[in-house]
């Protein structure tokens, strides 16, 4: 008989058995296969999700609450794009409030950030009034396009709410727009330059329109570096551009002087800004104001006051101690103190969570400077805010709590008068001990014009000052997210260990079904014995048997495993 036609009715007549054989084999293929296509899947995935979400952007340099100005991005000059976008956190809800998101991220971008994004998104620019969203802050809100939504951004302080003598309070600013666009992934509307799992909230509006809402015209917190690009160069440009203005950063002249004053609207100078201006001025006065709850002696106590600390002092020749206060004629008419006698000063610092401290030092009076023609001027009083806008004593809202009764008439008459000029002056390493914080150890530095050109000092301060000290760094946004998805969990080898116990049983269970066949066809392979049929000839006729069927298990399998993987990433992903 022939073997080809013999093979043909094997498989018709047993077909039952073969469809079980191949459907075991099918079983443990797809097992395997997908145990091991899953590992390269998301490996894949998170390499094309971050591809998506980063679009061209190689480098970023995000400054959070310090907004330099947009007009940085033209002024870095490199052979990749560098785009401005004003960037800050919001919520987004329907007019009727019915649904809500919160955890909003609010681009306010220009033509250049589309043009980042490496696929022709926007041929037109947002209009005002208008909202572009991504599809899933569309699908949290039901949105529609045309749909009118109700945009709420919190309005930034350069001075952090964890300040010290910051105002807590969070003013926030609600606008009505139009939803003009819904974009998808491929749209580049899951921008986002930190890895998550799921995309984030979006919302793109035009730049300007959210510089004139916000009252920073001109500004932006985030630049992007497209492909091309690289660190060194960014840096070295950043470092030739930068302002003081870019920093946040202020020359004040001084009233009937020859001084000009540093003062940033931070209020609080950075270490590496005193740095660089140690580099460009060591003779340089450094000046460090605070607000302080009571000045008090034995025979009196003053409220709410200014306290000041200079590197040096102009009018006294001897230096001050750490245990020394110089207190100003009023403050000694006010606590009946003299040389010698003792000061206490009591003030609030901040700590964690913005939990408040009342802590005390006392001090001996090394001499009394007079009111007109002292050591200090109203100048020295950084702008507190909730303070040094009031005209009022009674008015004041600073960021610490204080008892408006505890004012007197005396004290309302030296605002009217002196302003907030300091009543009394510390040693600057007493004051840094005090009130030193992360946010800085001064609030103002001066020089003398005399010796210093004052139309040169801005740019001798900024060449001297380092970028990365206040975190303005360009960040490498596009490796690290490449890195992250090719270093990350073996997720080949995690869902094959999780799988090994399956394709063990898969294994079995076609070995199982290869024996019971054998078993249950023995009576024929007797009778190709008795026909004539060598062993070698049954042997090669049952392999052959089962390299078909185990082949079209095999094919089956993977289809089923490639299944299996599509399913599991789309899990993963949602």
């Amino acid at each position: 008989m022939n073997i080809t036609r013999l093979l043909s009715q094997n498989l018709r007549h047993h077909w039952r058995l073969h469809l079980t054989t191949l459907l075991g084999v099918a079983v443990g293929t797809a097992v395997i296969v997908g145990a091991l296509a899953v590992g390269d899947a998301v490996r894949l995935s998170l390499k094309k999700q971050a591809l998506q979400r980063l679009g061209q952007v190689e480098y970023a340099l995000h400054s959070q609450d310090r907004f330099v100005r947009a007009e940085l991005a033209a002024e870095i000059t490199t052979d990749a794009q560098v785009a401005a976008v004003l960037h800050l956190p919001g919520t987004a809800l329907l007019p009727d409030s019915r649904r809500r998101a919160n955890n909003v991220q609010v681009y306010g971008v220009t033509r250049d950030f589309w043009e980042l994004s490496g696929t022709p998104v926007a041929t037109d620019p947002i209009a005002a009034d208008e909202i572009w969203v991504n599809d899933r802050l569309a699908r949290q809100l039901d949105l529609r396009v045309g749909q009118t939504l109700l945009l709420r951004v919190e309005k930034p302080d350069e001075l952090s709410r964890d300040a010290p003598l910051s105002v807590a309070q969070e003013i926030t600013l609600a606008f009505r727009v139009k939803v003009g666009r819904i974009l998808s992934a491929d749209d580049y509307g899951h921008f986002n330059l930190w890895a998550n799992p799921l995309p984030p909230y979006n919302a793109f509006v035009a730049r300007q329109w959210l510089q004139e809402k916000l009252d920073l015209t001109g500004r932006a917190n985030l630049l992007l570096s497209g492909q091309g690009s690289h660190a060194d160069s960014l840096m070295q440009q950043l470092q030739e551009t930068l302002t003081l203005d870019d920093v946040g950063l202020t020359l004040e002249p001084i009233a009937a002087s020859q001084q000009v004053q540093l003062v940033s609207s931070r209020i609080f100078l950075d270490q590496g800004i005193l740095e660089a201006v140690q580099k460009a001025d060591p003779s340089a006065e450094v000046i460090f104001t605070y607000f302080v709850n009571t000045l008090s002696s034995d025979t009196g106590r003053t409220p709410y006051s200014t306290v000041a600390a200079t590197s040096y002092l102009k009018s006294f020749d001897a230096e001050m101690r750490d245990t020394d206060v110089m207190v100003s004629q009023w403050l000694a008419d006010d606590l009946q103190v003299g040389p010698g006698d003792s000061v206490t000063i009591r003030y609030f610092t901040m700590g964690p969570q913005r939990k408040l401290t009342q802590q005390q030092q006392q001090f001996f009076v090394s001499g009394i400077y007079p009111d007109e023609d002292g050591p200090v001027d109203r100048q020295m009083m950084p702008a507190f805010p909730g303070i040094a806008d009031q005209e009022n004593c009674r008015d004041w809202d600073p960021g610490i709590p204080i008892d408006l009764d505890l004012i007197r008439d005396t004290d309302e008459a030296y605002w009217d008068t002196y302003g907030g000029k300091p009543k009394a002056l510390v040693s600057l390493s007493a004051a840094r001990k005090m009130w030193a914080n992360r946010f800085g150890s001064a609030t103002a530095i001066r020089f003398d014009t005399a010796r210093q050109n004052g139309e040169r000092l801005g740019s001798a301060i900024m060449s001297t000052l380092e970028p990365q000290k206040l975190g303005l760094i360009f960040q490498p946004v596009r490796q690290r997210a490449l890195t992250a998805g090719a270093s990350g969990m073996d997720f080949g080898g995690l869902f094959l260990g999780f799988s090994f116990f399956l394709i063990i049983a898969a294994l079995l269970l076609v070995a199982l079904l290869y024996v019971l066949q054998v078993q249950q066809r023995s009576g024929e392979i007797g009778t190709l014995a008795a026909m004539g049929f060598t062993a070698a000839k049954i042997r090669g006729l049952y392999f052959l048997e089962a390299r078909l069927v185990a082949f079209s298990g095999i094919l089956l399998g993977v289809v089923l495993g490639l299944g299996y993987t599509a399913a599991m990433i789309h899990a993963l992903g949602t």
